[in-house]
Order: C-alpha cells, then sequence, then structure tokens
C-alpha cells in the first residue's frame, strides 16, 4: 500500500515515457503529493528485423547477450521465448540498468546488471568485456541510438550480432493533449520535466516550441549525465541529475532540487 504525502503539494512533474510505461513512476509522484501530466513524447514501434530470427536459431552459440532497455526485452524476448522452452545455459544476460534487469527476470533469466553506473559506459567497464578476442556477443536495442558500446565492443575483439528491435518516432499529439500541456504550465507551482533520453527531450521541446509554451522555465530531471549535458546545451538553465534512470531516483532528485533549488543562468 502507497501513503499518502503532501511533500510534493506544490510541484507539477511532466512524464514523458511511452504509453504504457509510465504508470509506476506516475503512481509514485502522485502518491508524495505532486500533480503529475502524463505527456507521451516518442512512440516505440516494434521492428521486423530478419537478423532476429536468424540470432533466435544460434542462441546457444553466443557468449553474452546484451539488452540496452526495456524496450528491447519487450520486442525481443518474446521472440525468443517462443523458440526456446529452455534457455540454453552457456550465456551471460545482461540489462543495463535495473528496469531492464527486472523484465529479463521476468522471462527466467539472471541478468548481470552494471554495479556503478547503468549505461553502456557501465556494462563496457565489466570485467567481462575487456578483453574479447574471437567471443559471440548479441546486442538487443532499438534503432539507431548511441554508437559507443557496438564500435567498442568490435574494437575489443567481439563477433558481434546487432539486433534492433524496436523504433523510437515522435509520439504525434491531439488539440486535447495539447491542451492539457498548456494548462499545466499556467498552474501556478514548480514544474518539472522528467527527460530520460535524449531524443525524447527534443520532441518535447519541439511540442513545446509548436505551441509556444515557455519550456525552458521547466526543471529537467535527467536520467543520466549525457541527457544533463544535453538539456544544458538545447537551452534549460535549471536541471537536476538523478542517480539512475530508477522511478525512486527520479522522485529523490526532485525532492533534493525542492530541498536546494540552483539555476545555471
Amino acid at each position: 500500500m502507497v501513503v499518502k504525502s503532501t511533500a510534493l503539494t506544490h510541484v507539477g512533474v511532466i512524464v514523458t515515457r511511452p504509453i504504457g510505461q509510465s504508470r509506476p513512476l506516475t503512481a509514485l509522484l502522485e502518491s508524495q503529493g505532486a500533480r503529475v501530466l502524463s505527456f507521451p513524447t516518442l512512440k516505440i514501434t516494434a521492428l521486423d528485423d530478419p537478423k532476429l530470427k536468424q540470432v533466435v536459431h544460434d542462441l546457444d552459440l553466443f557468449d553474452h547477450l546484451i539488452f540496452t532497455s526495456v524496450n528491447a526485452v519487450a520486442h525481443g524476448m518474446v521472440v525468443l521465448d517462443d523458440f526456446w522452452p529452455q534457455w540454453p545455459i552457456r550465456q551471460a544476460w545482461y540489462g543495463i540498468g535495473n528496469a531492464t534487469a527486472a523484465a529479463l527476470r521476468t522471462y527466467g533469466v539472471d541478468p548481470v546488471v552494471p554495479s556503478v553506473s547503468h549505461n553502456s559506459e557501465g556494462l563496457l567497464a565489466l570485467q567481462a568485456f575487456e578483453k574479447l578476442d574471437g567471443q559471440r556477443i548479441c546486442l538487443f536495442k532499438g534503432e539507431a541510438g548511441r554508437g559507443l558500446l557496438p564500435e567498442t565492443l568490435v574494437q575489443r575483439g567481439a563477433e558481434l550480432d546487432v539486433v534492433n528491435c524496436y523504433r523510437r518516432e515522435l509520439e504525434q499529439k491531439s488539440v486535447y493533449e495539447l491542451r492539457q500541456l498548456a494548462q499545466f504550465f499556467q498552474v501556478p507551482q514548480s514544474k518539472y520535466l522528467i527527460a530520460n533520453s535524449n531524443e525524447s527531450l527534443d520532441n518535447f521541446i519541439l511540442l513545446a516550441q509548436d505551441s509556444q509554451l515557455p519550456w525552458q522555465d521547466l526543471v529537467v530531471v535527467a536520467a543520466s549525465e549525457r541527457i544533463a549535458d544535453h538539456a544544458k546545451q538545447s537551452g534549460f538553465g535549471k536541471i537536476t541529475q538523478a542517480n539512475d534512470v530508477g522511478d525512486k531516483s527520479l522522485l529523490e532528485a526532485i525532492q533534493e532540487w525542492c530541498d536546494n533549488p540552483r539555476s545555471d543562468d
């Protein structure tokens, strides 16, 4: 049972996670008294990558299986699970971030999670990836995205297969949704924008600019240092960085800013 609090009574938060992925965070913020607007800026579309069909048959030949996100698990594991009634035992499984790892565990695997940084850099810092001469790796990810992880794995000697499980697209908004966003800005309260990726942030700016809204007044809650840097470069002057992408960390970042507001202006 979630205990209601009034700690964030005068706080408004925009959550930009895709449809179907925002409810736990929204519930957590609302339990602390925050006024939350769910405003997805990314649409997740499954891809029928031919490489996935090949990987399904060759799964037992890989040394490492890496999933970069919850979406990679959702659109990759469902295909693997249909083919393998019991998982092969020689592979190591990896999830970048606790949420990704939790999604993998629902399929009965026990993934390794980077303990320091829940990102590509954290994964690459693991001892298992220091020297990869001849080791086979399959990377399950979204289309496009950062090139650091696949490029570095190949540089370290891995035989790499990449499966693009999904595509991120701009979530188109109705007149009603844009009106809700405008009304959010009109309420006299501290206003925060949770940014889980550079793309979600860019799409929000595009939608807010089209509606001529003062998006630069928002406090950006960045899920990583990379996103925080991108927010600053995009024109935001108030940015707080969470320890990771987890719901609790995002809440704590908002609470910390409430206690110690600041500005980069």
